[in-house]
């Protein structure tokens, strides 16, 4: 578990905790919810929904509530889950609308509020703690963009050959992307390495965090398409379809995952301005790219793009030639598709099943990923 980025998951819940006090509102929940049922009334029925807004209200608009996938698999570690954010709000409508008794319900929402009380004061003692070890919070820099990329252990084998092949896949693709979009092509700056399965954070500029952001959502909603067929498949294969119709359907997936990368690599290609005697050969390794990323979300890696939350004019448009709005645009792009992953469940299994990309040794002058 990397220090630094728990570190700033509990900042992130401190900072709920000093906007809304979570376990007051849940204990005040659950004092209407006791009163509509020991006197059913419209005003007590009008209460409990009252109540049942401002926890909503809350936990809409809480700091986890925007927590990257890894932030959020470091918040369910660490036993937040159902204690934060939307997940909060949902417990508590699930345990009154459940099938448990009235009773029951009661019971769980007091234990709940004792809950929240006694991880509030756990998150502030451990932030105390790791702030007075000289731990700080990870944060993006100003107007930087980052991809985060957890890789099950079982892909990688327990070694460090294992680990250092798959670094170099994802710095391929990296710099792929990056030259399609007219970033620097350099081997992208490692801003941290995390021991948790195999976990990495890949330092990337904003036009670049874009259009790999593009390339996950297109994965993960080809990967539930897919999924589904699947499904369908195997319903029908169970009634006794005949082979040949079946063998049709398995054709028309794999036409459809060609499809679905022909579309997505033609889209993020839009934004190549640069050779045209290139664009040829780096069309054929935008694909690869694009390939790598589906098979690898599909074999169960969970891969992410974060940004900061620009509020001013990005630095970056006023240092080079480049436009401001697209800048911005990149940055809406991250902030709606970055996170698609967080849909797909973690114990996934293979659906796509495409053909691994070729495995290409560093260029002699490649430096290699540089740590920042």
């Amino acid at each position: 578990m990397n220090a630094e980025r728990l570190q700033a998951v509990l900042d992130a819940l401190r900072a709920d905790f000093a906007r809304s006090n979570l376990a007051s509102l849940v204990d005040a929940v659950a004092t209407a919810y006791t009163q509509s049922l020991s006197s059913p009334s419209p005003s007590t029925i009008q209460s409990l929904d009252t109540q049942m807004i401002a926890l909503s209200e809350a936990t809409q608009d809480s700091a986890a509530a925007s927590l990257s996938p890894s932030a959020e698999r470091l918040l369910n570690a660490i036993g937040g889950a159902g204690l934060v954010g939307q997940g909060l709000s949902d417990h508590v409508s699930r345990l009154i609308a459940g099938t448990e008794s009235p009773a029951a319900a009661v019971v769980s929402l007091q234990q709940l509020v004792e809950k929240l009380t006694t991880f509030h004061d756990s998150v502030t003692k451990a932030y105390t703690s790791l702030k007075a070890l000289g731990v700080t919070p990870s944060i993006l820099p100003d107007d930087s963009c980052e991809v985060g990329v957890t890789v099950p252990e079982e892909l990688v084998g327990a070694s460090l050959g294992g680990f250092q092949r798959k670094l170099g896949d994802f710095d391929r693709t990296v710099r792929t992307f990056a030259e399609v979009t007219g970033e620097e092509v350099v081997s992208p700056p490692l801003r941290d390495l995390a021991r948790s399965s195999y976990q990495f954070f890949i330092a990337v500029a904003p036009l670049t965090a874009a259009a790999i952001a593009t390339a996950i959502e297109r994965s993960v909603a080809l990967y539930k398409q897919i999924l589904e067929i699947r499904k369908l498949r195997g319903e029908l294969e169970q009634r006794s379809v005949p082979a040949g119709a079946l063998d049709a359907i398995k054709a028309h997936e794999g036409a459809m995952i060609d499809a679905a990368v022909s579309r997505v690599k033609d889209e993020i290609l839009l934004a190549y301005a640069g050779d045209l005697a290139r664009k040829n050969e780096l069309s054929t390794a935008l694909e690869t790219a694009i390939k790598f990323l589906a098979g690898q979300i599909d074999k169960g890696v969970d891969v992410e793009v974060t940004c900061n939350d620009p509020s001013h004019e990005p630095v970056s448009a006023l240092d080079d030639d480049r436009d401001p709005k697209s800048l911005f645009q990149a940055y809406e792009r991250v902030r709606s598709a970055g996170s698609a992953i967080r849909t797909l469940p973690a114990d996934r299994a293979p659906v796509l099943f495409l053909p691994p990309a070729p495995t290409e040794p560093p260029a002699p002058t490649d430096p290699g990923v540089q740590m920042l």
